[in-house]
């Protein structure tokens, strides 16, 4: 797949689905699902769309293709692509070292062809597959600071969207993990402090106000490698 081969594809994706393309060889995509129609506005994509694009794809072009999904397990389908799975519960945001796994396997699958893709998967295709497609942005050098990679992210992403709309979905849990993992790089991978941390309490001084309704009920949970060992929700 050349340039103008790739260009053919991106387009048939981009045309009948919700993938978005960051750069040349790395795209994002929120969730497929049977049960509404296609949307790039509302970030999903109808299954029978993505079926029809796939096939308009070709299977040559379809082979080239890595799909690394970043999202709860129970909520991914089978896309008919190769699949790297990175299981992430809805509240999370994505680990240090889930974040540097799917860097290393994309960087690996990228650098294995030129004419190779790489389509991040999340529930909006926004959020988490912003936050990784930042963090592969700023590991591989295309950005100098990982604010540099969320601007180019949210500039070919989040075309349209207010201000409020994004604050809601780049939380800012997401924004530290983003500088996390910025302050991890610098460090050549090296967790800032592994010395083990005590927690004695929480104190929230404004509960967001997402809906201008203060319908937000505030959770806390703690996560170990992906799990919930932790809430204070029921």
């Amino acid at each position: 797949m050349d340039n103008t081969n790739r260009s053919l594809v991106s387009s048939k994706l981009e045309t009948h689905t919700d993938v978005c393309f960051i750069t040349k060889q790395v795209a994002v995509m929120g969730r497929v699902t049977g049960s509404v129609g296609t949307s790039r506005t509302g970030h999903v994509t109808n299954l029978q769309d993505w079926q029809m694009a796939v096939d308009r794809v070709g299977e040559h072009h379809v082979n080239d293709i890595l799909l690394v999904y970043v999202g709860p397990p129970e909520e991914r389908l089978d896309l008919g692509l190769r699949t790297l799975s990175l299981p992430v519960s809805r509240h999370c945001p994505l680990p240090l070292r889930t974040l540097f796994t799917a860097i290393q396997q994309m960087q690996k699958w990228l650098y294995n062809g030129n004419n190779r893709v790489c389509i991040v998967q999340c529930s909006n295709g926004i959020a988490r597959s912003g936050l990784l497609v930042s963090a592969y942005l700023l590991s591989t050098g295309g950005v100098g600071t990982i604010q540099e990679g969320l601007k180019i992210f949210t500039n070919k992403r989040c075309v349209g969207m207010t201000r409020t709309h994004l604050d809601a979905l780049f939380t800012t849990t997401l924004k530290r993990y983003a500088r996390y993992f910025e302050d991890t790089l610098s460090l050549n991978g090296r967790v800032p402090t592994r010395s083990p941390l005590r927690l004695h309490q929480l104190i929230v001084h404004t509960v967001p106000n997402f809906d201008g309704l203060f319908g937000v009920d505030p959770v806390f949970e703690i996560f170990l490698n992906g799990s919930c060992v932790f809430t204070t929700s029921g």
